[in-house]
């Protein structure tokens, strides 16, 4: 696979409305089912998204993208 069709869609298949690309998420908080939720999700130890500042969507894909890219297992 040469490098711009890896950049482009690496190992990544289209999300469930099709989008080869993920879409630019201009939130600055993610809704959560309850504040245990949200306290796991604070601590690390649920992967969900709360806050803009400290991950959302846009930066992980990315962020993983990048990783195929370099060869790298994930990023973190």
């Amino acid at each position: 696979m040469k490098f711009n069709t890896r950049f482009l869609h690496g190992a990544f298949p289209p999300d469930f409305h099709g989008a080869t690309l993920p879409p630019v998420y201009l939130v600055s908080a993610f809704a959560q089912e309850s504040a245990e939720k949200l306290e796991k999700v604070f601590a690390n130890t649920a992967s969900e998204f709360a806050y803009t500042r400290i991950s959302n969507p846009t930066i992980s894909a990315f962020e993983k993208r990048i990783a195929v890219l370099e060869g790298g297992l994930d990023a973190v």
